[in-house]
């Protein structure tokens, strides 16, 4: 948390790793799927890291400009992922998706939409507390043999988590 109480991007994603389950199903270099036995659940974090130049790296300023702290990073673009998952029972799954990125969730760049203002007052900063949060929505995905392919894209400095539960076992 900031000193006026924002979540900062580390929170959001000390969050979504604290969702994952204990058991690991797969992982690559940018995605985990792992399981939670107790909640019957699967859980698939991706995440789109953007490493800082190399010219940063080696201590060249490319910050000259406050507002400007993404110049430090390469020309990111967006990830896509396919995502085959197998194991599944034929039926009904709730997928609960949690997406940050520099849209949702980065106070940072909610500030500076918001003007960049030097010092907020109470309502102000509420204002923003209440707009930086991650985009979270639900959808049902029908599983009609064993195996579940996700689809998804992660904008750069973000990350997209899904939980996938059983209908039957959420009723």
């Amino acid at each position: 948390m900031s000193m006026s109480g924002f979540r900062k991007p580390q929170y959001h994603a000390f969050r979504a790793l604290f969702a994952l389950g204990e058991e690991v199903l797969s992982q690559g270099e940018d995605y985990i799927a792992a399981y939670s036995p107790a909640a019957g659940e699967v859980q698939v974090l991706c995440w789109n890291y953007v490493h800082y130049k190399e010219s940063y790296a080696s201590g060249e300023s490319v910050l000259d400009d406050f507002y400007e702290r993404y110049a430090a990073f390469g020309g990111a673009r967006p990830l896509c992922f396919s995502i085959r998952l197998s194991g599944f029972s034929p039926g009904d799954y709730v997928a609960e998706k949690t997406v940050f990125n520099r849209g949702r969730g980065s106070i940072f760049d909610l500030w500076l939409k918001n003007g960049a203002l030097g010092a907020l007052n109470s309502e102000q900063r509420n204002l923003l507390r209440g707009q930086c949060t991650p985009e979270m929505s639900m959808e049902i995905l029908t599983v009609s043999n064993s195996c579940l392919v996700l689809e998804e894209t992660v904008e750069p400095f973000g990350f997209t988590l899904l939980k996938l539960r059983s209908i039957a076992k959420t009723q």
